[in-house]
């Protein structure tokens, strides 16, 4: 990969460029044979090369990028990750397959526990190093925009180690990161006869103590059985939100426990995962504005085939976001690009609504609509180019297609020749 700076570029050669239309149900914004100019890192033309007004390029000197004959889509939103973590579980995966119980798993000693052990043990430095090489790895499949959960620390020190590796990676990379606190995760081993207690100490000092260090946008909390109840979410999350932070939900993966209605009642930005859900469930989330997000690669690594949640979605019309929920447990998969693939395969899912729900839909569920998840003219640029001569070919390759070059505001990312 190579980056260079340029404040005035001028795109040429484009085969078809992608935006997504107004919603997740109409069809895609679609130009062929187009240009783009981007003066002082913002979009100020989109169109034939014909029409280009004099006055945008009399007297300025333009980088010139050549598409050729590629596709340029916005750069890609993952809205879902816990991309913050030490060690892996690859051992836990046969025994996943073979229908191992999660309970049995915990008492060998993995699970979750497990990835708290290692990422508490793990230096700063550590954890910062292999969060920029997924970065860099998101970067290459057009990703430029990462949310990011910690929630294997499940104590003071740990989670704020994990939020602030964000904070200064943040620093240094071109990609915007969305940091989330997610330290309601599940109850930590030495809280699990008293979980109470954990709630006070997340209550009274751990997010008290993280809006003092302006370490997080959002609250997370996972509600499920054997996690937190909607009783005790309810208690964390109302905290959260009068001091300040927005709230996003893991609610209904295995069991529906309230949590889209939890979300709902407290106007959260999204409910995520969502696979046990009720069409009452989704009728709610969309009277109440909460963007569903949807994570094709837990079900799939968790081998759970429901369906129904994706339907009634379609059927009230309700926007939706996709993301990997890239994780050492449920979903270890970093391409999002793949994780469509997995979408349109589960769900019955067309590819204009896959793009919608990584781009605009993914900007919902992060409330970044304003400035993100389209190509637009008076924009700062988040762009994308693929060798490629339809969107189709993104998903149809099955994760091996990388982007040739991403554009961040001004600066350009090279990927091969």
């Amino acid at each position: 990969m190579k980056l260079s700076l340029k404040k005035n570029i001028i795109i040429t050669n484009i085969g078809r460029l992608y935006n997504p239309g107004k919603t997740a149900y109409d069809n895609p914004q679609l130009l062929d044979d187009a240009v783009i100019i981007i003066k002082n890192s913002h979009i100020v033309f989109i169109g034939k090369k014909q029409n280009i007004p004099l006055s945008l390029t009399k007297n300025v000197k333009f980088h010139e990028i050549h598409a050729n004959h590629g596709l340029i889509i916005p750069g890609l939103i993952d809205c879902h990750t816990h991309s913050v973590f030490a060690g892996n579980r690859s051992y836990e995966m046969e025994l996943k397959f073979q229908n191992v119980p999660y309970v049995e798993i915990l008492k060998k000693g993995g699970g979750i526990h497990y990835t708290v052990e290692q990422t508490r043990k793990a230096e700063k430095e550590i954890l910062k190093k292999s969060l920029f090489s997924r970065l860099a790895q998101m970067l290459k499949y057009g990703v430029t925009s990462v949310e990011i959960k910690s929630g294997y620390g499940l104590d003071l020190e740990t989670e704020l180690k994990c939020l602030q590796v964000i904070k200064e990676v943040s620093r240094e990379t071109k990609q915007k990161l969305i940091p989330t606190y997610l330290g309601a995760h599940t109850i930590p081993k030495e809280f699990k006869d008293n979980p109470s207690e954990y709630i006070h100490l997340i209550i009274n000092q751990c997010l008290p103590t993280i809006i003092k260090k302006n370490l997080a946008r959002f609250c997370d909390i996972y509600i499920e059985d054997g996690a937190f109840s909607y009783d005790q979410a309810k208690i964390i999350l109302t905290k959260a939100k009068e001091l300040g932070l927005a709230i996003k939900i893991h609610a209904e993966q295995i069991m529906n426990c309230g949590g889209a209605r939890l979300a709902a009642e407290l106007s959260a930005v999204s409910a995520d995962h969502l696979e046990k859900m009720t069409e009452k469930d989704c009728i709610i989330l969309k009277q109440n504005n909460v963007t569903p997000v949807l994570l094709p690669g837990a079900a799939f690594f968790l081998r759970d085939n429901e369906v129904d949640f994706v339907e009634y979605i379609k059927r009230q019309k309700l926007d939706f976001a996709i993301a990997t929920d890239f994780n050492p447990g449920s979903s270890p998969i970093i391409n999002l690009l793949l994780c469509g693939t997995l979408a349109m395969q589960k769900w019955s899912l067309p590819t204009h609504q896959v793009l919608y729900s990584m781009t605009k839909g993914a900007a919902k569920a992060l409330a970044l609509s304003a400035n993100y998840g389209e190509i637009a003219v008076g924009q700062k640029p988040n762009l994308s180019i693929f060798d490629v001569s339809h969107e189709n070919e993104l998903f149809y390759w099955m994760g091996q297609k990388t982007a040739k070059k991403v554009i961040i505001h001004s600066n350009i990312f090279n990927f091969g020749r």
